[in-house]
């Protein structure tokens, strides 16, 4: 072939690959969404089933049903919710709560889900949350989500700024008119404290959201370490909340506030945020 021939190739070769990419986006987008609409009809015919049942009272099936259409959402609210009082009408508090945890803690706004878990925590004081400081701190402020205090930071910061180039400007003209200069720029430094404060909240936020958490479904022993061999440490009782630290194999390290650790089976807790 005449190396002429080449550049001429590539060149239809790209122009081809121009008019028709479109038309294959076209088809994967139309073969997304058609999947996106059976799998939305799936979810809705398991979740009516799960009603349907939960009328008769056949609360087991009832759960069953909330599963199999929770493994097709597993970040929606009304499954998350309807499953937590599922397995609270079977008597088993410890998964109710955890459902409903982590309903909440994708949907903190849900103020059903408040009023659900508040309800079982008030009547079960076993179903208490872990107690460290951070964690006392990060909790009521999980109704609001870190980009509003992003926002407030951002603002704060830049009426500081604003408010020292304004301070600037007075007392170099003051300085100019031999009048007694300003002294410290108070609404300057008000801002950028509000600014450090705000900061400290949107790190808060952050934490809270990449810290793993459990919550126990089923009355466990804490161990010292990964095995059953190992001496047990502490006694969870369903429905206590845990902090996630470390997976090995069948077991989970977790804290139970005030900085006290040990291994848990992987299969008595449930977790309910990060990884």
């Amino acid at each position: 072939m005449s190396s002429q021939w080449i550049p001429f190739t590539f060149v239809s070769t790209f122009v081809l690959v121009l008019l028709l990419g479109p038309f294959g986006l076209i088809g994967f987008a139309t073969e997304h969404e058609g999947a996106a609409k059976e799998r939305a009809v799936d979810v809705e015919t398991h979740f009516g089933q799960a009603l349907e049942l939960w009328r008769a009272e056949s609360y087991d099936d009832a759960i069953e049903s909330f599963e199999r259409a929770l493994s097709m959402e597993p970040t929606n609210e009304t499954i998350l919710f309807n499953l937590g009082l599922a397995y609270g009408r079977t008597n088993r508090e410890g998964r109710s709560v955890a459902y409903l945890r982590k309903a909440l803690l994708l949907h903190p706004d849900s103020q059903r889900v408040h009023d659900a878990l508040n309800s079982l925590e008030q009547k079960n004081p076993n179903l208490h949350r872990s107690t460290n400081l951070i964690e006392s701190l990060q909790v009521p402020l999980r109704r609001w989500s870190y980009e509003i205090f992003v926002v407030l930071s951002g603002l704060a910061l830049f009426s500081s700024g604003w408010n020292l180039i304004n301070h600037l400007k007075k007392q170099s003209a003051e300085a100019e008119e031999a009048v007694r200069p300003r002294g410290w720029p108070k609404r300057s430094m008000l801002s950028f404290a509000m600014f450090l404060l705000l900061l400290g909240v949107v790190g808060l936020k952050l934490s809270d959201e990449f810290q793993s958490r459990a919550t126990v479904i089923e009355a466990a022993e804490l161990r010292s370490g990964p095995d059953e061999r190992f001496a047990t440490v502490s006694e969870l009782v369903s429905g206590m909340e845990v902090q996630v630290k470390k997976v090995q194999s069948d077991w989970i390290q977790v804290e139970i506030g005030r900085g006290w650790t040990g291994w848990v089976l992987k299969s008595k807790i449930f977790l309910t945020s990060g990884g």
